[in-house]
Order: C-alpha cells, then structure tokens, then sequence
C-alpha cells in the first residue's frame, strides 16, 4: 500500500524500504509494462540521457512525494 500525499509506503521484511522506495512503487503502479527502475547517482550518466529516458526533475528532493508524482 502506498499514499503519495502522505509519504507512506507499507513495507515487510527486516530492512526498512529506501526513501526512493515510493517513487518506484508509484512507477510500478502507473504502468503494468513497467518491470524495473534504474536509479543512478551519476551525474555523467543522468547528464548523458537525460532528455532520451524518464528523469527526476533537477529540483526535487529525493524521498519526497513530489519525487513519486514526478
């Protein structure tokens, strides 16, 4: 279960989920033929397919529901 206006993801297991774990949640639910997120903190990589491949807008911080609606 996930609510993007409250920052809420519920989650099982002994490691808490990452705070970028509703945004993918939030893509896995928009799209069934979605099967995998790619999250990548590099600045060469994002810069290089940055307008061929969904990315995060430059101004949002990561965890937030803003991430998630993005």
């Amino acid at each position: 279960m996930i609510n993007l206006d409250r920052n809420f993801l519920r989650s099982k297991g002994e490691v808490p989920p990452s705070s970028e774990a509703l945004t993918h949640a939030a893509l896995y639910q928009s799209r069934s033929s979605i099967r995998v997120v790619v999250r990548v903190h590099s600045h060469a990589i994002r810069s290089a397919h940055k307008h061929r491949l969904p990315t995060t807008k430059d101004d949002v911080r990561y965890g937030t529901p803003e991430m998630a609606y993005g």
